[in-house]
C-alpha cells in the first residue's frame, strides 16, 4: 500500500486548486506568519488549538503545544482523545446503560466499515494491519471504507 504523497514534504494550495511542492522551513514560516495574522488582527480567542491527544503521532503536538498556544494567545483547545473518547463513552452508556469501555472485534467481524478514518496509518485499533489483509482477503468477509474527502 503506497502513502499519502503529502505526507513527504509539505505543499502549498495554489489559486486553481493544485498544490506546489515548499521546502519545510517555508511551509513552517508561511504557517507561523498565517497563525500570527490572525492573532494580530482578530486575537488569540479566534485560534482553536486541536492536537496534543493520545496515540501514535499526537503526543509531539502536546508535548509543544503549552508554548504554541502562549505565544500566539490561544483561549480553546482539545485533541483526539475528546472526540474519540467522548463519542466512545456516550455508546456505552446508550448501549449498556452505563459507562464502561467496549473494544472493536475487527479480528472476527463479518463486515467492517470505516467512515473517514484510516487505521492502516492510524493503528486504531489493535493488529490493525493485519486484521485489514485478511479481512480484504477474505471473500466471505467485506471491508467497507467511506472517504469524505473523495468526489463523488
Amino acid at each position: 500500500m503506497q502513502g499519502n504523497p503529502r505526507i513527504l514534504s509539505p505543499l502549498r494550495r495554489t489559486p486553481d486548486g493544485g498544490y506546489v511542492e515548499v521546502d519545510w522551513d517555508t511551509a513552517i514560516a508561511e504557517v507561523a506568519a498565517g497563525l500570527a495574522g490572525v492573532r494580530d488582527e482578530h486575537g488569540g480567542a479566534a485560534i482553536f488549538y486541536y492536537g496534543g491527544g493520545g496515540g501514535q503521532g499526537n503526543h509531539l503536538g502536546g508535548a509543544y503545544s503549552g508554548a504554541t498556544r502562549s505565544a500566539l494567545g490561544v483561549r480553546f483547545s482539545s485533541n483526539a482523545l475528546a472526540q474519540e473518547k467522548t463519542g466512545e463513552i456516550w455508546i456505552d452508556a446508550h448501549l449498556f446503560g452505563h459507562v464502561s469501555h467496549t473494544a472493536p472485534d475487527f479480528e472476527r467481524a463479518q463486515v467492517a466499515v470505516f467512515v473517514g478514518k484510516n487505521p492502516w496509518q492510524a493503528h486504531g485499533f489493535p493488529h490493525a494491519r493485519s486484521t485489514l489483509k485478511a479481512i480484504a482477503a477474505d471473500a466471505d468477509r467485506t471491508l467497507i471504507v467511506i472517504d469524505p474527502r473523495c468526489p463523488g
